[in-house]
């Protein structure tokens, strides 16, 4: 059976494996451990979807000012058809698009996407932008 003392010594040992970064190169992001606040914010999201496939979109004041935000983006913007758009960006134009339905599939699976606004040149995505709205004035991370 091992002594309480070596079982002592190899949690403390785990403190310095992280503090000298071991497990850097096997872990994304170049970090050294996984945070458990990660971890409950990943489950936090997961459940966030979940209720949202159970319940639907549930409207609250923070939503419907999202909303008008993200519809005040593209008011003023000429309408295109789907296939206009595809031939200019196959074509190479350079191209900006605001609120257009993104589709692919994964392994079989189909993936639906709608992106903000979207930059095209050469016929690829140049630079793809998620708009977040909130009403704090510093990001809490700054």
């Amino acid at each position: 059976m091992e002594k309480m003392s070596d079982r002592v010594r190899k949690i403390l040992s785990l403190y310095d494996e992280i503090k000298a970064g071991v497990n850097k190169s096997e872990l994304r992001f170049n970090v050294s451990y996984i945070g458990v606040y990660w971890i409950a914010d990943q489950f936090f999201c997961e459940k966030q979807v979940e209720l949202y496939m159970k319940s639907g979109d549930v409207q609250t004041e923070k939503t419907k000012i999202g909303k008008n935000f993200h519809e005040g983006i593209s008011a003023g913007m000429e309408q295109a058809n789907l296939e206009k758009i595809w031939c200019d960006i196959l074509s190479g134009s350079r191209l900006y698009v605001s609120n257009m339905a993104l589709v692919a599939k994964w392994k079989g699976v189909p993936i639906v996407g709608r992106s903000d606004l979207l930059l095209f040149s050469k016929g690829k995505p140049l630079w793809l932008f998620e708009f977040k709205f909130t009403n704090m004035r510093i990001p809490p991370d700054s």
